[in-house]
């Protein structure tokens, strides 16, 4: 498998698509959409790092730390990290198509993500107004292709379950 195989598959299938990002905006608070896009880019991590594709490996790295943060801390979603994941995947995006066309990739507004990702995974932002106490879980969770029912899990374990 060609290295543009390797990271154009999870580019192009990778749950931050848009109906995840509008979810998202939707629901600040749902921690769930917020997972999913986060393991699209702990994907896109080790894709990249496995056809050496380091740059782009570190870039979804950078993104998938803020997002750790968010969870860890049951953050609900701000227009910041919104903006953190809509610039991340276009990154991602024009990398795919510089790869298929056997372009060199310039990675253009990569060190603008980083720099991003950095600040928001450091604490800079400010919680939002809303408390985190407030979130509530998803009615169900899945695990593999076995869906259990959330209220299976004390609401206290459900805060370290989504810490990752």
């Amino acid at each position: 498998m060609s290295s543009t195989q390797s990271i154009v598959r999870p580019v192009t299938v990778w749950p931050s698509r848009p109906k995840y990002t509008a979810r998202l905006q939707a629901a600040p608070e749902a921690v769930d959409t917020l997972t999913v896009i986060r393991r699209g880019f702990h994907t896109l991590k080790g894709s990249g790092r496995m056809v050496g594709l380091t740059d782009l490996g570190e870039l979804a790295w950078e993104i998938e730390q803020t997002m750790n943060r968010w969870l860890r801390e049951i953050i609900p979603a701000t227009p910041s990290l919104l903006e953190l994941i809509t610039e991340g995947k276009e990154v991602f995006a024009a990398s795919v198509q510089e790869l298929g066309h056997n372009a060199p990739l310039t990675l253009e507004h990569r060190d603008h993500v980083v720099a991003l990702a950095r600040h928001l995974a450091s604490g800079a932002e400010p919680a939002p107004a809303a408390a985190p106490a407030t979130l509530q879980p998803p009615a169900e969770v899945a695990i593999g292709s076995v869906t259990l029912s959330a209220a299976l899990f004390p609401a206290r374990s459900y805060a370290r379950a989504v810490t990752v």
